[in-house]
Parts: structure tokens; sequence; C-alpha cells
């Protein structure tokens, strides 16, 4: 698995700030769909040891979208089962307080979402020790996703750390980019600037929802 993790740092942002927006959003490549689900197998199996989660998470290593940049990446693995048409037993939560848990979301040391216009706190959201292939040590931030419906047309990605109050809400809209056939859920950065950028989520092709990320290192 050297490949994968040389290859895949967990970084969200993928170097914002490093280039322009235009150089940075070219340099972003997808990680290879079988790299891909090896290291998100290595990350859901740490996950699992997150005690007393805001949300269930059974997420799927085999479904995991990744992005490189050099030596940093984006990784997001989306619920085993996740589909435009999943039964009503598994979508009621969608109207729940905390809403549909369907992804989980990793950082490294680096990168961080911006709340409140400053990078989260680390003491706030889930921190999983890795070890690469080199022996190091690496400490991976875990966010854990949900969607919530709160009208008919009015839905929102939370984004949740260790609270049981989501530390981003933002709207889920339609998206204007060409729908890839198949696609499931994908990411992307925009509008950077400076050493921050939108970290864009996409599901289904056909919504996404976007906040802002910070890059915190040179």
């Amino acid at each position: 698995m050297k490949k994968s993790f040389v290859v895949f740092a967990l970084v969200v942002g993928c170097g914002l700030g490093v280039r322009t927006q235009t150089a940075v959003a070219d340099a972003l490549e997808p990680i290879e769909p079988d790299d891909a689900q090896e290291i998100a197998q290595v990350l859901v199996e740490a996950a699992q040891g997150i005690k007393n989660p805001p949300l269930k998470i059974d997420a799927d290593p085999n479904n995991a979208f990744g992005l490189k940049y050099e030596n940093d990446g984006i990784m997001i693995v989306p619920i085993k089962g996740l589909s435009e048409d999943m039964p009503e037993e598994r979508t009621k939560d969608t109207e729940s307080e905390k809403g549909l848990g369907f992804a989980l979301l990793f950082f490294s040391e680096k990168f961080a979402p911006l709340v409140g216009g400053k990078p989260v706190d680390s003491k706030r959201v889930a921190i999983l020790k890795v070890t690469d292939d080199d022996g190091n040590e690496r400490q991976i931030k875990c966010l854990l996703l949900s969607a919530r419906k709160i009208f008919e047309d009015d839905w929102r990605l939370y984004v949740f750390g260790t609270q049981n109050k989501p530390l981003i809400e933002t709207p889920f809209v339609s998206s204007d980019q060409p729908e890839e056939e198949g696609e499931l859920i994908s990411l992307r950065a925009e509008d950077v600037e400076g050493h921050e950028g939108n970290l864009v989520i996409r599901v289904f092709g056909k919504y996404e929802a976007q906040f802002r990320a910070a890059y915190l290192g040179d």
C-alpha cells in the first residue's frame, strides 16, 4: 500500500493557497479507484474507533472518491447502498434533527474547514491515528456528513465533528456541472483565494454543497 499512502497525504483543498485557482484546479487528479479503495479501507477501519460519534455511518470503501495533488489529497467515502432510490426506511432520518448520515470526509493536519471564518479547533473533530508505509504516524481529521430535508426543495449539508451540533450548515443546490455517467459522489475545489477555497461535494452528479477550507502550511 506504499504507493497509495505516499500519493495520499490526506488533505482537503489539495494545495489551496500554493498556486492560483486555475493552476490548482488543473493540477488536481483523481486517485485511481483501486488505490482509493485501499486507502479508504484503512481510514474507515480507523474511523470505527471513534467514541460516541454524533452519527452512525457505515461507510463503503468500494465507492470512495479521492483527489491528489503531489503528495496531498482529499477523500470522501459514502455509506453502503447510497442511491437516489433508497427505501423509505433508510431515508426517514433526512427529516430528523441531525439528518441522514451519508459519508465520511478526511483531512490532514495542514488543512481544515473554516468555522466562523477560522480553522476549526482540532479538539472539535475526531482525530484518527494511522501509520503510513514508512512507519510515520499521521493524525487525520475525520468529519461526518449528513443531509437534512428542511422543506421539499430545501436540503442542507451538515458537517459534524465530535459534538451533536454540526460545525457547518450549507445548502444543497442543483449542480451546473456536466453529469458523469454512474457518478455517485465526488469532490472538487473552487474559488481559491490566498490560502482559502471552496470544497464542493456533489452527490448523484446532480446536487452539490460547498464550504470554505484553509491551507495552514507555508
